[in-house]
């Protein structure tokens, strides 16, 4: 690997980034003998998967790449850190007719997220007039109240 990538892996604040993963429970999915199996990343694995990503960039001159969670912006001629811009992003948002709406998630499993968490993409969806949406995420949370009393 070269210096200037290894310099840009170790500038970013992996165990935030592997919170994240875990506050989301976004997932993998990993071959296995059996078939496949879906679990959390480990921190080498997402730094292996951004460096495949700078690579490709640099390959390719391309100077902007949107994949899974990351958006890299990145002038390749250079390999200089300031010249980079990565961004981890939690959400993808559209924007329609009714506004935006950041309800989306990739990989999360609502089931899986607790009442704050919950609450705060209600919010989001209400703002977003997703009335439909928040409908669901209503009953998500007075279901998520009722087996947690």
């Amino acid at each position: 690997m070269e210096k200037g990538i290894i310099d840009i892996i170790g500038n970013i604040d992996w165990i935030e980034i592997k919170s994240f993963y875990h506050k989301l429970n976004i997932t993998w999915e990993f071959p296995t003998d059996d078939g496949s199996e879906h679990r959390i990343p480990e921190i080498s694995e997402v730094q292996r998967e951004l460096v495949l990503l700078l690579n490709y960039m640099r390959e390719r001159d391309i100077q902007k790449l949107t994949y899974g969670n990351w958006v890299i912006f990145w002038n390749c001629h250079d390999l200089k850190i300031g010249e980079i811009r990565i961004i981890f992003k939690l959400t993808d948002t559209y924007i329609s007719e009714k506004g935006i709406d950041s309800t989306i998630i990739p990989g999360v499993d609502v089931e899986k997220l607790d009442l704050d968490n919950l609450q705060e993409l209600l919010d989001n969806a209400i703002a977003a007039e997703n009335f439909e949406k928040a409908a669901e995420l209503r009953d998500k949370i007075r279901n998520f109240k009722k087996e947690h009393k």
